[in-house]
């Protein structure tokens, strides 16, 4: 389970990453010669939405998280927040990606992955084996 401090740490980080995003995709729409893309200019909203729910656990002082789900949790925020700044990279230099969707089904899989091992964490205490057993079953099925 996450203690105080380590959710404290969390929630600086989450802010610097949400301000290093931001000021990002300022610079690079600078420079873009005046082509924007929405998700360029959105990109930092996924770093603002894990600084809101590190912030409102640090006020409730919960302590029902783990590492493995928090860890789930900044994966799938990060892989989102990449996503977007991909995608914006390539709107303004007008192409098009089709794969460009993997990021979001990663980013649904792992947030996904995230409630269900939160959901099952907090109705009773599982062992390291049952939660290896239920994400395989989670992948594989």
């Amino acid at each position: 389970m996450l203690d105080i401090n380590i959710i404290k740490k969390r929630t600086i980080k989450y802010l610097l990453l949400t301000i290093f995003v931001l000021i990002f995709s300022l610079i690079y729409e600078h420079f873009s010669f005046g082509v924007i893309s929405n998700y360029m200019v959105f990109a930092f909203i996924f770093p603002l939405c894990g600084l809101v729910i590190n912030f409102i656990m640090l006020v409730i002082k919960s302590k029902r998280v783990g590492e493995f789900q928090a860890s789930l949790f900044d994966m799938s925020m990060l892989t989102f927040t990449l996503g977007c700044i991909i995608q914006g990279i390539i709107e303004i230099y007008g192409t098009t990606n089709s794969l460009i969707i993997n990021f979001k089904y990663a980013g649904i899989t792992l947030l996904i992955l995230c409630l269900a091992t939160t959901l099952i964490n907090m109705g009773k205490k599982i062992k390291r084996n049952d939660l290896k057993v239920i994400l395989f079953l989670l992948i594989y099925y």
